[in-house]
């Protein structure tokens, strides 16, 4: 909590992460790359958000298609 002006505001955090293991085998640019990876992370912070607040999940990605599908759907 944060106190200022007589106001308190709460703060809650939640966290939405992916684990890559060796991905790099995908046949795309480092752009696209990094572009799906940002969209499976993006992914998995509004899952954590839609289960409530102050939560951490982790989408662990083992191959190549695991991330051309977590970046998808």
């Amino acid at each position: 909590e944060i106190i200022q002006d007589d106001k308190t505001v709460s703060i809650t955090a939640s966290f939405g992460l992916i684990w890559l293991n060796d991905v790099n085998d995908i046949e795309d640019t480092p752009e696209q790359l990094l572009e799906r990876r940002l969209a499976a992370a993006d992914k998995v912070m509004y899952e954590v958000k839609l289960s409530g607040r102050d939560a951490v999940k982790v989408c662990k990605l083992t191959s190549p298609t695991m991330l051309r599908n977590a970046a998808t759907k």
